[in-house]
C-alpha cells in the first residue's frame, strides 16, 4: 500500500464574529464573552489517493467550499492540518495564510469571476507557469497554445479576452489555467454548477478525458449527486460541517446510510 497523497487530518475551521454593541452590552450583563464563531468545518479527517476522484457532496452551508479551499491553501484550518506528500500545503491561521506549494490548484464555480477581464486568456493561462519558472520564457506561447488545444479551444482564442467566450469556452479556461501549474490534485468547487445541461456534459467528460490521459487526482466539490456518481470513485457526505458517511461510489448510491 502507497501512502495517500492527501491526507487530510482533523480539520476544523472556525471563522469570528465580531461582536456588535448589542453583543457587547449583553456579554457584560451576562458576564460572558462577547462575540462568537461560525463553525464551518468541524474534525474532518480524509484521504484520497494517487489517481483517485474523491467527492464531497452536501447541502448549501455544509462546509464542502469551505473544506475544499482549505485544501487548495486559501484558507488555514483552524485546527488540524492538510499534507500533500506528507507536506503542508499552507501556514499560519486566520486572515493570515501562506500558501506553500503549486501542486494544489482551484478550479471555481464561476468562470467569469475567476479570470481577469483585464488580461487575454493567453495571459492568464501563462501568468502562472511563467511566474515560477514551470515553462523557459521561450515555450510559453507554445504551452499556451498547447493547453488550449488539449481543453477542447483553439490556440489562437490565446488572444481573446474572458467576455469573447461563452460560459463553457470560460471553464475550459479555467481547466487550462490550472493544468498550467503542472498540478498533483486539482479542487473542483462546483465546477459545472453554473453551466447549462448540455454544456455541463461536454465539460464533464473533457475532466474524464484529462482524467485518463493526465491520471489526474480530484477533490470533486458538488450538490448534484448524479454528477458525483458519474465522475467519482470514493464519496464523502458533508453534514453540518462533519463527514457523515464515506463510501466507494457504487456502494454509497446503492445502500446509503445518511438520508
Amino acid at each position: 500500500m502507497t501512502a495517500p497523497l492527501l491526507v487530510i487530518d482533523h480539520v476544523s475551521k472556525r471563522f469570528p464574529l465580531k461582536a456588535t454593541l448589542g453583543d457587547k452590552l449583553t456579554a457584560r450583563l451576562s458576564g460572558r464573552r462577547a462575540g462568537g464563531a461560525v463553525h464551518a468545518v468541524t474534525d474532518v479527517s480524509l484521504t484520497v489517493a494517487q489517481g483517485e476522484v474523491v467527492g464531497i457532496v452536501g447541502e448549501s452551508g455544509c462546509g464542502k467550499s469551505t473544506l475544499g479551499r482549505i485544501v487548495s491553501g486559501i484558507y488555514a484550518p483552524t485546527e488540524g492540518s492538510v499534507l500533500l506528500d506528507g507536506q503542508p500545503v499552507a501556514s499560519g491561521r486566520e486572515e493570515h495564510v501562506n500558501k506553500l506549494t503549486t501542486r494544489v490548484q482551484m478550479i471555481h464555480q464561476d468562470p467569469f469571476a475567476s479570470l481577469n477581464p483585464r488580461m487575454k486568456v493567453g495571459e492568464t493561462i501563462s501568468e502562472g507557469p511563467r511566474t515560477h519558472g514551470l515553462v523557459p520564457a521561450s515555450e510559453v506561447r507554445a504551452k499556451t497554445r498547447a493547453l488550449l488545444d488539449q481543453v477542447g479551444l483553439e490556440g489562437a482564442y490565446a488572444d481573446r479576452f474572458p467576455h469573447q467566450f461563452s460560459g463553457g469556452q470560460r471553464q475550459r479556461i479555467a481547466i487550462a489555467r490550472a493544468l498550467a501549474m503542472q498540478p498533483d490534485l486539482l479542487v473542483l468547487d462546483e465546477a459545472v454548477a453554473s453551466l447549462d445541461v448540455s454544456i455541463q456534459a461536454q465539460v464533464l467528460n473533457l475532466f474524464l478525458d484529462l482524467r485518463r490521459d493526465l491520471g489526474l487526482t480530484a477533490l470533486f466539490i458538488s450538490h448534484d449527486l448524479s454528477v458525483v456518481r458519474h465522475v467519482c470513485d470514493r464519496v464523502a457526505i458533508m453534514y453540518l460541517g462533519r463527514v457523515v458517511e464515506l463510501a466507494p461510489a457504487d456502494e454509497l448510491y446503492a445502500k446509503p446510510e445518511h438520508p
